[in-house]
């Protein structure tokens, strides 16, 4: 179990340090690691993606109301994987 955890770990660092390539390589898997990062802590903290969106526009400061992560740029994206990453550890906490 615990070498488990530490291969987790390992995996999720390394992805961490590769996605600044991917970037520039590979802009749709670059938006669908974050929006994979922000789903996964959804999940994680028992939000509906309504509430979701609901806490993406007051933290992000969004003039429109987002009806889809989609509609977010990659910042944005990156901001708010950071912002529910937070969320998610404060809850487990």
């Amino acid at each position: 179990m615990a070498g488990s955890n530490r291969l987790r770990r390992f995996l999720r660092r390394q992805r961490a340090i590769h996605r600044s390539r991917l970037r520039g390589r590979n802009p749709v898997a670059y938006r669908a690691d974050y929006l994979r990062v922000i789903h996964a802590h959804r999940i994680t903290l028992g939000w509906v993606e309504p509430k979701l969106y609901s806490f993406a526009e007051k933290e992000l400061a969004l003039k429109k109301p987002l009806t889809s992560l989609l509609a977010l740029g990659p910042l944005q994206l990156k901001a708010l994987a950071g912002l529910v990453r937070r969320e998610a550890a404060k809850a487990v906490a």
